[in-house]
């Protein structure tokens, strides 16, 4: 059980970090444990989700305006299409670098809008 907790922390880490940047190895390491086992990924999503539920409802409002859905279905839209993402290698470990500098490619803003 401490394995999948270190893997799903790390894994919410990868996804959602702000300012704490996570090594290769352990970014690669979390996105086999999400696209491999059910459970990290169900974890993982239920902490993405309650993350994004609070953060403040004038951001929840731009992301959701962003990605055409609505506010209350904004935390679990955004979550899901991150975190498959990563899970079947759509979003690399440069992606992750420059999403941290606040940055975002072509590819990330196709994966948040759901493209």
């Amino acid at each position: 059980m401490r394995m999948i907790s270190y893997v799903a922390a790390v894994s919410m880490a990868v996804v959602l970090s702000g300012c704490n940047t996570v090594s290769e190895s352990d970014f690669n390491l979390a996105k086999a444990a999400i696209s491999e086992s059910k459970t990290i990924r169900q974890l993982a999503m239920k902490n993405c989700v309650a993350d994004e539920a609070r953060e403040p409802l004038s951001e929840r409002m731009k992301g959701a305006e962003f990605m055409g859905v609505s506010v209350s279905r904004y935390p679990q839209t955004f979550c899901r299409r991150v975190l498959n993402a990563y899970a079947n290698g759509r979003i690399t470990y440069d992606d992750y670098k420059l999403a941290l500098r606040g940055k975002y490619n072509d590819k990330i803003i196709k994966i948040i809008k759901g493209k």
